[in-house]
């Protein structure tokens, strides 16, 4: 079957027409997701694309000279985000109220939003009658990031975890890919251990045999002055972080065990005087001193990101292939018990074996 929609808005008006050709079915299969029962939205009355609050299709009914507005947003592999939602249902309610409902391409795509009504496609498709927009016009979509995602919430990194009390999310990191988010409960310092098994690099590539996982593994840093993390000399006693950096070396990142724990020994970059100077980050930049001075000069230890609440520094792993997943989940699960129970031994509340 040859492929005719090829992009997400293209697909978007493509199910706008159906919808005005054939509203019947959908409208039934509309007031099922929304519990209205038959007859509870009203008669269809007209789609239109891109409107209010950026949502993709604003769907008009009316019972009497009441009238009542569904939106429909849609998504292949881009992510839908809190903010996004926030703003679509604001719309709604300052339009005189409405109803949200996602297409997705499964229904467990947005496990981050259990109140959210939302719909497969492939139901959507079944409730027309020669749907011109095809199953197969959906499977060609570029479905990468939705696909490791799946397998992120699969593979189940807490099960890996001693403590009950980490926190592990999947979600979309900075670069938009997908994230197996970790944070530790609080250590004795105050900070948490934290990191992610993310795809490596900045862009998904389009053959799954191209993408490559790491993790990365790190302690809480802070960028306010309050806590001078970040000391311009390297500082005469190590940072709070820096300690922490030290005892993971020390008890867990053994010389002879590195090869084993897949740990990537490439030095965090220094960036140039230039780069510094205009930085917003540059006590960041600091990080290279505090190693040298503090950590033995091993800038392995201090990479990681930084945003407007901190986050983490330590170190990453080598590139691990798709069908490494299991294996680099059991190596970083290894590593977090390890170094959570060198941290604080005594208070560490752990699951029986």
């Amino acid at each position: 079957m040859s492929i005719v929609y090829t992009t997400e808005t293209m697909a978007n008006r493509a199910l706008a027409a159906e919808i005005r050709h054939d509203p019947v079915a959908f409208t039934t299969l509309l007031e099922q997701t929304l519990d209205l029962g038959d007859g509870g939205l009203g008669k269809f009355v007209s789609v239109r694309c891109e409107g209010l609050g950026d949502i993709d299709l604003l769907l008009t009914f009316a019972v009497g000279d009441r009238s009542t507005i569904v939106g429909i947003e849609s998504k292949f592999d881009h992510e839908l985000t809190a903010a996004q939602v926030r703003k679509e249902l604001r719309a709604l309610d300052e339009h005189g109220g409405g109803h949200l409902v996602v297409i997705l391409p499964e229904v467990t795509d947005a496990p981050q939003f259990p109140d959210l009504r939302v719909l497969a496609w492939a139901k959507v498709l079944g409730s027309f009658r020669a749907s011109r927009i095809t199953q197969a016009d959906i499977d060609a979509m570029p479905l990468t990031k939705r696909r490791v995602e799946r397998l992120f919430t699969d593979v189940d990194l807490g099960r890996h975890l001693d403590n009950p009390e980490w926190r592990v999310h999947v979600e979309r990191n900075g670069n938009g890919n997908p994230s197996i988010e970790f944070r530790s409960p609080k250590l004795p310092s105050e900070r948490e251990i934290r990191g992610q098994i993310q795809v490596a690099g900045r862009g998904m590539p389009a053959d799954a045999d191209d993408l490559r996982l790491e993790y990365s593994i790190g302690i809480e840093i802070r960028t306010d002055s309050e806590h001078k993390d970040f000391p311009d000399d390297g500082g005469s006693t190590a940072p709070v972080w820096a300690r922490h950096l030290a005892t993971l070396r020390g008890t867990v990142l053994t010389d002879d065990r590195l090869a084993a724990l897949t740990v990537s020994r490439r030095a965090a970059p220094r960036r140039s005087v230039d780069a510094r100077r205009t930085s917003p980050n540059a006590p960041l930049d600091n990080k290279i001193m505090v190693a040298d001075e503090h950590l033995d000069a091993e800038r392995w230890l201090v990479k990681g990101y930084t945003d407007g609440d901190g986050w983490a520094l330590g170190v990453k792993s080598t590139p691990h292939r798709l069908d490494e997943l299991e294996d680099l989940c059991a190596t970083t699960a290894l590593i977090l018990n390890e170094w959570l129970t060198a941290e604080a031994p005594t208070s560490m509340n752990t699951r029986p074996r």
